[in-house]
């Protein structure tokens, strides 16, 4: 292969300098003339937006355990991120909304007027721009001007929307929780109004309950059972006071009877006593008429026996006899007390089993109109909260213009400088490519001849 020196090359574009220029001026001159006369101007209007306040979105479900994050949601103002909002301006929807709020606009298709609208993030900013493109200047800025109103005026609406199906739902809750609340009410009041109905502890018509409800109760009433429970419960602590002091009775008087029985075995029932006829006046004076003298001396030395009742005996024995009368009453009122004690008892089981009884009804009740009464005033707070944030929702939630958009003085194309600079290169290189392609041409097209003619 032939090589081809520096100098040649120099030698080459020298002689095709003249060619060279032309090319490249020819370049220059056609895109001049293209970017002044022939292609549009276009031009650019941007408004930028600040999305500030509000809580990111979310949907929470419905439940009970719920309802306290179902309250705090609905209370917050909807905030979306940019991407969400740049695909509402371009939807379809949107668009047309605007073509028809735009005389100048009347015509343009949804899909031709969205590829003329740019919507981006400044990076690491809640700044919203939109730009439009279009060939009249004073047009593109009134298209972003309108754009950012009609999507501020959306918003705000749909806000607003939001705030009232939200107000209305609450509305329901506080409603249905206040029938519940009557209702309970209602029942609370007929319990409160039975017979033997149990009283908290330190409640005589005190607690929170009877005091914002107006439930008012008679100590009798609310206390009857349990009066009844203390006065059955000290009966019982009574009779078996009683019971204890009979058994203690009881077996005081059967160690008495059994010294009695003892003593009554020891002692004899009669006494044998020795007398003369002297000693008895009697029998002394029915001597003294029978018999004279001698006789009368002879007997009234007599010595006789005599048998009498012990009087000793007979006092044990009728001690004895006191006794086992004693302890037969006693017996029966120690039967008749224990009767009494299981009879108390059984009553009292019962009376326990209907006081813990209606003592668990009633605090189901009032644990159950604690409840509502909590869930009502949560639902009452949520609701002042969410008309307080509803009236300054366009103050809380803002798409603030932080620059609107201005009718632009130069367009953004086409760049006739830099179209003329590329021209200007892009000439320069084609010519300097068809030198060389020409220089080729020539130089072999004479190594053709003088090999054929050799």
């Amino acid at each position: 292969m032939e090589e081809i020196s520096l100098r040649e090359l120099i030698e080459v574009l020298l002689k095709r300098k003249r060619f060279i220029v032309c090319i490249t001026l020819a370049a220059v001159l056609i895109s001049g003339i293209v970017s002044f006369y022939v292609l549009s101007p276009v031009y650019e209007a941007t408004e930028v937006l600040n999305i500030r306040g509000g809580e990111k979105a979310a949907a929470p479900e419905m439940t009970e355990l719920d309802m306290d994050m179902l309250l705090e949601q609905l209370s917050r103002i909807p905030l979306y991120d940019i991407e969400t909002y740049r695909q509402q301006i371009l939807s379809y929807p949107f668009l047309e909304e605007l073509i028809s709020s735009l005389q100048h606009l009347k015509g343009t298709t949804p899909a031709t007027l969205r590829k003329s609208i740019v919507v981006e993030q400044v990076p690491d900013t809640n700044l919203m721009k939109i730009s439009v493109r279009n060939r009249d200047p004073v047009l593109v800025a009134e298209v972003a001007n309108k754009i950012s109103k009609l999507f501020i005026q959306q918003n705000n609406a749909h806000n607003q929307e939001q705030f009232a199906k939200f107000t209305s739902f609450l509305l329901e809750q506080m409603e249905e929780k206040q029938e519940q609340l009557d209702a309970i009410m209602r029942e609370y009041r007929d319990f409160l109004k039975q017979p033997r109905s149990p009283a908290p502890p330190g409640a005589r018509g005190s607690s929170s309950i009877m005091e914002n409800n107006g439930v008012l109760q008679q100590s009798s009433e609310g206390d009857e059972l349990k009066e009844e429970l203390n006065f059955k419960t000290a009966s019982l602590t009574g009779y078996k006071t009683a019971l204890i002091d009979l058994k203690i009775r009881l077996a005081t008087t059967r160690q008495e009877k059994e010294s009695l029985e003892r003593q009554l075995h020891e002692t004899a029932p009669t006494i044998v006593t020795e007398r003369s006829l002297v000693d008895d006046s009697l029998l002394l004076q029915v001597a003294a008429a029978k018999s004279e003298g001698e006789n009368f001396e002879r007997l009234a030395g007599l010595q006789f026996q005599s048998e009498e009742v012990n009087p000793v005996y007979l006092e044990l024995e009728a001690g004895l006899k006191n006794k086992n009368v004693e302890i037969d009453a006693l017996s029966k009122e120690m039967e008749k007390t224990t009767e009494a004690i299981v009879y108390l008892e059984n009553e009292l089981t019962g009376l326990r089993g209907e006081y813990l009884e209606k003592w668990r009804e009633r605090e189901e009740l009032e644990k159950e109109i604690t409840y509502l009464e909590s869930s009502l005033e949560r639902l009452e707070d949520r609701y002042v909260e969410l008309q307080m944030v509803s009236s300054l929702a366009p103050e809380k939630i803002s798409f603030t213009v932080v620059s609107p958009a201005y009718p632009p003085e130069n367009p953004i194309k086409p760049r006739k400088m830099l179209n003329i600079a590329i021209a200007g290169v892009l000439g320069l290189m084609a010519s300097v490519f068809m030198a060389f392609f020409l220089y080729y041409w020539e130089t072999s097209q004479d190594e053709t001849m003088a090999k054929g003619s050799s």
